[in-house]
């Protein structure tokens, strides 16, 4: 795909964006009614300096009731840019912005990826709002609750260059200071009403033990009258009316991280990316059904899911909100694949099988250096593995979580 097509696809993302948002009623956050903002793509708009009108990517009217002209617009102007978007481009735009006037426009840069440090220096020095649009990332619902959920730094991440990776939102932004994770609190800032910056500290996502989650996953196994052996999904699925669709193409995010899988919680649909990892898959999609079933849509309209976000450590969430979230989802989904009875049921019975029971005084699990040791405690991930249709490492985890394991390898 050349540079400009690239560019309009993200145009036309971005505008079916805000149509969408407009028509959930939320464009605003109560501001104006739909009827008073107009979402136009391509607009022109007569240049005091030469006779042509200056064509912009995509702008929102915003009329008084009763007025003909709009007393605000907002210009958005979409970068494409495959790496970071350099300081030229922010230079081109605001100088388009000066010569149709700045009494009542407001500029923001809508990115795919991010800024470089000069371009950076030069939207702040200047006014601009600047904003990242990602097409496969989630969207958060704050406003559902009253309360942001997630800190500067997290919203910096997604935005400006830096070497560290967040889990992108669907929608973020940075002006005048703030950050914000959400388009209607920005269009409130643009306006100049005036809006705290973006903080944590009132977030309403609440902490769920480990042990209500294991309560919550025996209680969705009991609807499908779960026994043993690997767990049916689908069945589960289909109990909560959940569609899957299982795609064979990959799919990437904006930084270039595979997409495992994606949930949109308002059609009850989940999409499952396949990688040749059926383990993975499986879990990708227990994931999913945990946000689904703790009633995570109270935060978020959709997902994507990649690697990253799989993992069962507690330090991963990195004390951000939204981190909370996915490691609630994978709590759930480990309890969920690997039900507590009929999961140590099984190692009971495999570690009689391996000789584990008569080795007293080194645990109920034990594993050092040894080739002989180390070869049937791979054995043993390996046959419980199989059992529940799950990856060594998940099987591994439960061990050690439930301390079951005395693991002296170094």
């Amino acid at each position: 795909m050349d540079t400009t097509a690239k560019g309009n696809a993200l145009e036309r993302s971005f505008y079916q964006y805000l149509l969408d948002q407009k028509g959930n009623g939320d464009l605003v956050f109560g501001l104006y009614p739909a009827a008073l903002c107009e979402i136009r793509h391509k607009p022109k708009y007569p240049s005091r300096e030469t006779p042509r009108d200056i064509e912009f990517d995509v702008a929102i009217e915003f009329r008084r009731d009763g007025a003909t002209e709009p007393h605000l617009i907002i210009i958005f102007e979409c970068k494409n840019y495959a790496g970071n978007v350099p300081e030229p481009e922010i230079t081109d735009f605001s100088d388009k912005l000066t010569r149709i006037g700045r009494h009542r426009t407001k500029g923001v840069v809508v990115l795919s990826s991010k800024l470089q440090s000069g371009a950076q220096d030069l939207a702040r020095s200047r006014g601009m709002g600047i904003a990242k649009f990602n097409e496969n990332g989630l969207e958060m619902i704050a406003e559902r609750r009253g309360a942001l959920m997630n800190d500067n730094q997290f919203i910096r991440n997604l935005i400006f260059q830096n070497h560290t990776r967040s889990k992108p939102l669907k929608f973020s932004a940075f002006y005048d200071g703030s950050y914000f994770d959400s388009l209607q609190t920005l269009l409130t800032a643009l306006n100049g009403d005036g809006v705290s910056p973006l903080s944590d500290s009132n977030a309403s996502i609440p902490f769920v033990s480990d042990e209500i989650l294991a309560r919550q996953a025996h209680s969705l196994l009991s609807e499908i009258d779960y026994k043993s052996g690997p767990v049916d999904l689908e069945a589960i699925c289909s109990a909560l009316s959940i569609h899957v669709d299982w795609r064979e193409e990959e799919c990437q995010d904006d930084d270039g991280y595979e997409i495992l899988g994606k949930a949109d919680f308002g059609n009850r649909k989940i999409q499952i990316y396949s990688h040749q990892n059926p383990h993975r898959e499986r879990f990708t999609l227990a994931h999913e059904i945990g946000h689904f079933y703790l009633n995570h849509d109270s935060f978020l309209r959709s997902e994507a899911i990649v690697e990253a976000d799989l993992s069962l450590d507690a330090s991963a969430s990195n004390g951000h909100m939204l981190g909370r979230l996915e490691l609630q989802a994978n709590m759930f989904a480990s309890n969920l694949l690997l039900p507590l009875g009929p999961f140590v049921s099984t190692i009971e019975q495999l570690r009689e099988h391996y000789g584990y029971s008569t080795q007293r005084g080194h645990g109920y699990i034990y594993v050092d250096n040894q080739p002989c040791n180390k070869g049937d405690y791979d054995k043993l991930l390996s046959s419980t593995s199989s059992v529940f249709e799950v990856s060594k490492q998940v099987v591994q985890i439960k061990l050690k979580k439930l301390g079951m394991l005395n693991d002296h390898r170094t």
